[in-house]
C-alpha cells in the first residue's frame, strides 16, 4: 500500500461524520449492547495481561472497560424524543468524557445500594474513582513523577492490589449487566422498559429461547447470589426457575454449563484473587443448579424478582 492509498483508507475511516442527532430506540439499545460486549472483551484482555505479569497495563484495560460499562446507564437516561440540542450536549459532554463515565459507573452501584437493591459486593471510594484516569495513563505511558521518570513497569508490584480490587469491581458490574445487554434482543427489551418499571424487578423477565441469552441471565443471577459464603443456592435456583424454568431441559442445561465453564476459566489467574474467589462461588451455584432436580421440574413455573 503506497502512501496515497494509505491516506485515502485512513481518511475514509476517520472522516465519518459525528453523531449529533437523536437515534432510534433500536440503535440506542444496539449501542448499549456493543458497549457491554466491548467491556467484556477488554476485561478478558486485562485478565490475560494480569496473568502474564503485566499488571499496570491490565489496570489500564480494566479502567477502559469501566468506561465502556458506564455508557449503557448513560444511554438509559436519554429519551429518543428529546430535542436535538439535548443529544448534541450528550455526545459532547457525557458520552466521550472519561471522567464523566468513570463517575457514572462509580455512582451506579451506590445508587442501587441506597434504594435497597443490594446486588453488588464491591464499591470504589470516590478518591479511587477520581484517580482512575491517571492510573490508566500510567499503565500506558512514561511520566515524570517526583523529579524522576516513571515507566509502567515500575508500578507492577505496587499496583497489583489496586488491580485486584478494581478488576473485581468491573467484572461484577459486567456480569450484572449481562442479563440486560448481552444481546441486542435483551438490550432492546431493557431500553424499552426502562421508564415503565421501577424497583428490583427492572426490567421484567423477557421470554428468551437462545442458550446464549439464557446463559447471560444465569450469569447475572450467579453474580447477585454469590455474595454470601456459602452462596445463596435457594434464591439462585428460584430466580432461574422464574426466568428460564419454562425452557426445554436441554437449553437450560446448556446455558448453565456455559456459565459454569466461564466461571471455571476465571479461576486460573493468581494475580486476581478477589475475582477468582467470586468466580468460585458463582461456579458452585451453577454446578449445584446442574444437579438440582427441583430446578428442572417441568411443572414449576414460579417467579421471583431480581436485581438489575
Amino acid at each position: 500500500m503506497d502512501t496515497d492509498e494509505l491516506d485515502r483508507c485512513v481518511r475514509a475511516l476517520v472522516d465519518k461524520p459525528a453523531c449529533p442527532s437523536p437515534l432510534t430506540e433500536a440503535e440506542v439499545a444496539r449501542g448499549a449492547h456493543l458497549c457491554w460486549k466491548n467491556a467484556v472483551a477488554l476485561l478478558a484482555d486485562a485478565r490475560v495481561l494480569a496473568t502474564n505479569g503485566r499488571h499496570s497495563r491490565a489496570l489500564s484495560f480494566t479502567v477502559l472497560a469501566l468506561e465502556e460499562l458506564a455508557k449503557p446507564p448513560l444511554l438509559w437516561e436519554l429519551d429518543t424524543a428529546a430535542p436535538e440540542t439535548v443529544w448534541r450536549r450528550f455526545w459532547k459532554e457525557r458520552f466521550i468524557r472519561h471522567s464523566s463515565k468513570q463517575e457514572s459507573i462509580g455512582a451506579y452501584g451506590e445508587l442501587l445500594k441506597r434504594i435497597g437493591v443490594g446486588i453488588y459486593d464491591s464499591f470504589l471510594p470516590t478518591s479511587v474513582v477520581e484517580a482512575l484516569d491517571r492510573l490508566k495513563q500510567w499503565g500506558f505511558y512514561v511520566d515524570c513523577v517526583n523529579d524522576r521518570f516513571q515507566a509502567p513497569d515500575d508500578l507492577e508490584l505496587t499496583i497489583l492490589p489496586i488491580l485486584d480490587a478494581v478488576f473485581a469491581f468491573a467484572e461484577e458490574r459486567a456480569d450484572s449487566f449481562a442479563k440486560l445487554h448481552a444481546s441486542v434482543t435483551l438490550s432492546e427489551h431493557c431500553y424499552s422498559r426502562r421508564l415503565a418499571d421501577v424497583g428490583p424487578g427492572l426490567p421484567p423477565p423477557l421470554p428468551i429461547t437462545e442458550a446464549d441469552d439464557v446463559s447471560a441471565v444465569v450469569l447475572s443471577y450467579a453474580s447477585a447470589y454469590s455474595r454470601s459464603t456459602p452462596p445463596d443456592y435457594p434464591t439462585f435456583y428460584a430466580a432461574c426457575r422464574g426466568s428460564v424454568g419454562h425452557l426445554p431441559l436441554e437449553t437450560r442445561h446448556r446455558a448453565l454449563e456455559m456459565t459454569r465453564t466461564l466461571c471455571t476459566l476465571r479461576l486460573s489467574s493468581k494475580a486476581l484473587p478477589t475475582a477468582a474467589a467470586r468466580a468460585f462461588l458463582m461456579m458452585k451455584l451453577t454446578l449445584g443448579a446442574l444437579t438440582a432436580d427441583e430446578l428442572f421440574d417441568e411443572s414449576d413455573s414460579g417467579e421471583v424478582d431480581d436485581g438489575a
